[in-house]
């Protein structure tokens, strides 16, 4: 989705925040478990980050948000200039990732240059400048670990939601929907749900074979959503203490064994 096509997009919202909004002039990115938030002061336009690693993006961004990602650059818009939620978290990753800058667009279309504070990285630095070797640090070792790299890139969610229009769409539909802009496929409501439809292009348009393959791919979403969940719960280690065995005990006479 480039540019042109998110700014179309924009014209289609009829209840985009323009005034009342503080505009930003700093803020910081901070990794942190795995999880990258943003602390910022006010409302920007779109974020920008430049980095290097493979990452799997699992995508904790609100309605409105649009994120999408090359080998080495994660664009993030904000449509609707919503506020982030769950603690300021953009974004939580599998995976070995190093920000080497990153900036933000604000309302007017300023350029602003954000921090950087890796705590992931500096915890581990720091253990290993104190030689200390404990299970926290041998699981951060494994986590930034070069094997990582074998990790597939990419993000589990990289649709718009929240959407609305009161401007009717090419086949009269007005109301909430979500967008999915690699198959360029319209749905009715806030978020992708098993009951949501396909709007905005004529009945007969989903007839094509390619317009039928991205609608089953945007349908198998929520399928790969939930399976995405149980992985990453699954996946996580839980240390349990095992009770020791106890030999049974075999008794011996003169005889022999009983």
């Amino acid at each position: 989705m480039n540019y042109k096509q998110i700014k179309t997009l924009s014209k289609l919202l009829s209840f985009v925040f323009q005034s009342g909004i503080p505009t930003a002039t700093e803020g910081t990115i901070r990794i942190t478990d795995n999880d990258v938030e943003l602390d910022i002061n006010g409302g920007f336009r779109r974020l920008c980050i430049y980095f290097t690693g493979n990452i799997f993006i699992y995508n904790n961004l609100p309605d409105g948000y649009y994120i999408n990602m090359t080998d080495s650059l994660i664009v993030i818009n904000n449509l609707l200039l919503k506020n982030l939620k769950n603690d300021n978290i953009l974004f939580s990753y599998d995976g070995n990732l190093d920000i080497s800058r990153a900036y933000i667009m604000t309302l007017g279309g300023k350029r602003i240059n954000i921090k950087i504070e890796d705590i992931d990285r500096l915890e581990l630095v720091h253990n290993s400048k104190t030689n200390v070797e404990d299970d926290s640090l041998l699981l951060l070792e494994e986590i930034i670990a070069p094997d990582n790299i074998a990790i597939k890139s990419g993000i589990d969610d990289d649709s718009i939601k929240g959407l609305y229009t009161d401007k009717p769409l090419a086949d009269g539909y007005t109301g909430y929907y979500n967008y999915h802009p690699k198959e360029n496929i319209y749905m009715t409501g806030k978020t992708l749900t098993n009951q949501s439809k396909p709007i905005g292009k004529s009945a007969s348009s989903f007839r094509t074979n390619k317009n039928k393959l991205n609608l089953t791919r945007v349908l198998n979403k929520t399928l790969k959503r939930g399976a995405v969940s149980d992985t990453r719960a699954i996946a996580k280690p839980i240390k349990t203490k095992i009770a020791p065995t106890k030999k049974k005990e075999i008794k011996t006479t003169k005889g022999g064994k009983y």
